[in-house]
């Protein structure tokens, strides 16, 4: 279960755009705002188990951490989280049901982020 940050959202009139493991973002999406060792990142439309609400968030691999793309398919390995705290929702502490990839992206060394709109799309 993610930590609350309505003492942040309520005090900014516009709802945040996306979510990094729970912490509100306001800016638009950059897959290089994730973390410092990401090599895929991917922005995904979510659901929440317990009441359905809707979030946009972000995730990353990379570093120690598992792969978001499995290196046997070459496709989007599944990975699940909390969604954002909110509303004394029992769903913050049952995970959140993936809906869509909006955005992935994977780093290549020093030649930057490269979009993979092969692993884009819905995911019901």
């Amino acid at each position: 279960m993610h930590v609350r940050y309505d003492d942040i959202t309520r005090r900014i009139a516009e709802p945040p755009r996306w979510w990094c493991r729970g912490v509100p973002r306001y800016d638009d999406f950059e897959p290089s705002a994730l973390h410092v060792y990401a090599d895929t990142a991917v922005l995904a439309r979510v659901e929440c188990q317990g009441c359905g609400k809707s979030f946009m968030i972000g995730e990353f691999s990379g570093g120690m951490g598992r792969d978001l793309i499995d290196p046997a398919t070459n496709r989007l390995a599944y990975f699940s989280d909390d969604p954002p705290n909110h509303d004394d929702c029992t769903g913050n502490t049952m995970g959140w049901e993936m809906r869509e990839i909006v955005q992935a992206w994977r780093r290549h060394d020093l030649r930057g982020w490269f979009r993979r709109p092969d692993l884009e799309g819905p995911r019901d």
